[in-house]
């Protein structure tokens, strides 16, 4: 009897285990997904990217649903916001709101650094892990958190380490890069 419900007991726990991996795996896209839905909806992305380059400022753009913004309770559907959140409004965009539904893209943000501007998307993660595309206005690889940070060269990409977080891009097209980042 001992013996049984000690078997049942590890069987229930594999189960358990096994569950836990598929939706881990359902959290992080692979850079296969991520490039395949950047490959099917290349024009979506980069019409997304030019109009969230004319804003004035970086700016952040999500859903109430992946991300709301503290004090913006009432925040539904599309947003922007300016980096130090100072300023959040709705987002009526069809182009950005298309990508988000058909890319399963959670947030996009721009940033300007030195004369170069990017636009990145992140598909997935949370925490530690999060990947996606960026498009960047000078056609090279970057760091998306800090232009000026050197990348090295690697068999399939480009990669570094910079305040603890390990970085890595690779070209999918003119302009556009897949990116992973983990703290």
């Amino acid at each position: 009897m001992k013996h049984r419900f000690l078997a049942l007991f590890l069987l229930v726990g594999i189960l358990l285990l096994s569950s836990c991996q598929v939706q881990m795996e359902h959290i992080y896209p692979t850079p296969e997904e991520v490039e395949d839905k950047y490959i099917s909806n290349k024009q979506l992305f980069f019409d997304a990217a030019n109009r969230a380059l004319v804003f004035e400022d970086d700016v952040f753009i999500s859903t109430a649903e992946y991300y709301r913004p503290e004090n913006y309770t009432e925040l539904s559907g599309l947003y922007v916001s300016n980096v130090a959140e100072t300023k959040v409004e709705a987002l009526e965009d069809p182009v950005i709101s298309a990508l988000f539904e058909r890319c399963d893209v959670r947030s996009m943000a721009t940033r300007t650094e030195g004369g170069i501007s990017a636009c990145e998307f992140n598909c997935g993660g949370s925490g530690s892990y999060y990947c996606g595309v960026y498009y960047v206005s000078e056609d090279k690889p970057i760091f998306i958190s800090n232009f000026s940070v050197t990348l090295e060269e690697t068999k399939d990409g480009f990669s570094c380490e910079s305040n603890g977080i390990r970085y890595f891009t690779q070209k999918l097209a003119d302009n556009f890069y897949y990116f992973d980042a983990q703290i």
